[in-house]
Formats: structure tokens, sequence, C-alpha cells
């Protein structure tokens, strides 16, 4: 089994063994659906699911509402920073509880 975030180390999907799965997490703004393809090609079972941004991952895990009016980024633009931002808090947010 390979699970990873969408990038180029999912490529190791080429050299998984004909029984393996790939379980792969997609940036929410991408309008690919990753290396599915190439895992069915091969004849893998292949899962993704999108990523969330952190105003719905906060509805997701607490119940929290959407900021009124709030719409997903249409851009982009500085997704790294922002991705890597929210996994940090929330690897924080896990060793601690909820808030």
């Amino acid at each position: 089994m390979l699970v990873g975030h969408h990038g180029a180390g999912t490529v190791y999907v080429l050299f998984l063994p004909p029984e393996a799965a790939v379980v792969e997490t997609i940036p929410p703004f991408f309008p690919t659906c990753g290396f599915r393809s190439i895992a069915r090609m091969r004849g893998l079972t292949h899962f993704s699911g999108r990523s969330l941004w952190p105003a719905e991952y906060e509805q997701a895990v607490y119940g929290a509402p959407l900021p009124e009016g709030w719409q997903p980024p249409q851009t982009d633009d500085g997704w790294e920073e922002k991705e890597w931002r929210a996994l940090h808090w929330s690897q924080r947010t896990f060793a601690r509880g909820p808030p």
C-alpha cells in the first residue's frame, strides 16, 4: 500500500506489486485525479481524497460554522505555504487535543 500526498513520491505507483493499493490526498484546488490513471493502467486499487481548506477542516472536525460568505479560494497562489501551515497546526492540535 502506498499512502501519500500528491507529488513526485507518488510516482512509486509504477513499482507497486499488482495486489497493492494507492491512497492519495490531493490539494483542494487540483482539477485532476492525481495518479488515478496510472494506478488503473497498472490494475491497482486507487483511493483519493481532497485536502480541506482550514475553514472546511474546522467545520468537519469541530463543527465550527463556515464564516459567512466563505468560498474556497479560486487561486493556488501560495498554496504550499498555506497547506504547510494548516498541516503543522493540525499536528499540534492533534498532539494537544481539541481547542
